[in-house]
């Protein structure tokens, strides 16, 4: 086993359960409002989604750069081959998996169903092929809502690697050029080439999904910590005044998102989407690397269900619909908000977390394993 792979940064696990909870929440509260159910989407907490992506992104980023660029400096080259065989074995068969779902289990289930065309609006060719060729985004930018559109990240993600694992090969000493180009590039259209230009919202959602700046952020976390932080940078960033500053930042953002938003807070504007990345870069730099970090989350439950956190965020789709769909069906709890809200975040939350306790023991683990024995 190589030494690459030996690496393990703690409380990740926990960062990752933690958003991947979020986004739960989020699809909870914004399926229960679209059933005009009783719903927390007015309240900021529930509203999160977007953002949980988003570190999802910037925590991708950083990790996978890290690791090449400890492979490069180890072996003086990266493996393009190992690289794109290891993503095959971790992502593609949870991903092809719930596209199976999505296309055969589901639509068989729910058929005879009055709303089964609305919930599968992709079940034609040209739906298979997009999410065949991991082209979820794309399919996400004709059919908004359905089972399926969580995995538009996981296909930006894949393409993202794509390019990236030749680009830190070939290119390593201009990696951070190339992580500021993107950034820049994507701060220039968000702000200013959009106001110029008339895209159709089908092209408008494609490039809204290609999140590739919020993975150079964390690209250039990785970047600056790989090659050494100097201790002058470590007495602040590493101080415990600069991380409650982020503390207090993530927090406002997260519980006052709305109020932020409704109040134009620059937050909500290209440069403050880019800012957030940064403060998710400089909290995934501190729980990783920091040993006296104040953002230690050290409960083995967390970093198990941390370590579940790719399962959560696949499956939580189907139960979370199938949630709503029950609750509906019990019209006695309409009016009962606090018995509702049980009932439906046990059976989204519970449901989730059980399915993937039992696809990561059975399925991806023994993948992992293999794939440890070929490195």
């Amino acid at each position: 086993m190589s030494a690459v792979s030996k690496i393990i940064f703690p409380n990740l696990n926990a960062y990752r359960f933690i958003a991947a909870l979020l986004v739960v929440f989020h699809h909870v509260e914004q399926i229960r409002y679209n059933a005009h159910l009783f719903n927390f989407k007015q309240y900021s907490l529930f509203n999160n989604g977007a953002y949980a992506v988003q570190f999802f992104f910037v925590l991708s980023g950083f990790l996978i750069t890290y690791l090449l660029l400890v492979e490069l400096a180890n072996t003086k080259t990266v493996s393009l081959s190992t690289f794109y065989l290891k993503r095959i074995l971790r992502i593609w068969p949870l991903y092809y998996l719930l596209v199976f779902v999505g296309f055969v289990i589901l639509p068989l289930l729910m058929f005879k169903q009055g709303t089964f065309s609305n919930k599968f609006p992709y079940l034609n060719y040209d739906g298979l092929m997009l999410y065949v060729f991991i082209l979820p985004n794309v399919a996400n930018a004709i059919w908004s809502k359905h089972f399926l559109i969580s995995l538009w990240s996981i296909g930006v993600e894949e393409q993202f690697y794509l390019f990236w694992s030749p680009i830190v090969k070939w290119l390593e000493n201009k990696v951070v050029y190339v992580c500021f180009t993107l950034v820049v590039v994507r701060l220039m259209f968000d702000a200013f080439f959009q106001s110029y230009f008339s895209f159709s919202p089908f092209i408008q959602s494609i490039i809204n999904s290609l999140r590739f700046d919020c993975m150079a952020i964390g690209a250039l976390a990785a970047f600056w910590f790989q090659k050494g932080i100097s201790d002058a940078w470590k007495n602040i960033i590493y101080s415990i005044y600069f991380e409650c500053i982020v503390l207090a930042f993530l927090a406002v953002l997260f519980i006052f998102r709305i109020y932020l938003r409704d109040n134009g807070i620059i937050l909500e504007s290209p440069i403050g989407l880019q800012l957030i990345s940064l403060l998710f870069a400089f909290l995934i730099l501190n729980g990783a690397t920091n040993p006296t970090t104040i953002f230690k989350i050290s409960f083995k439950w967390i970093d198990y269900l941390g370590s579940i956190s790719f399962g959560i965020y696949m499956y939580h789709m189907i139960f979370v619909f199938f949630g709503v769909e029950l609750l509906k069906k019990l019209q006695f709890m309409n009016g009962m908000s606090l018995l509702s809200t049980i009932f439906v975040y046990s059976i989204s939350v519970g449901m989730t977390i059980f399915v993937s306790f039992v696809s990561y023991k059975f399925v991806e683990f023994p993948i992992i394993q293999l794939r440890s024995k070929k490195q």
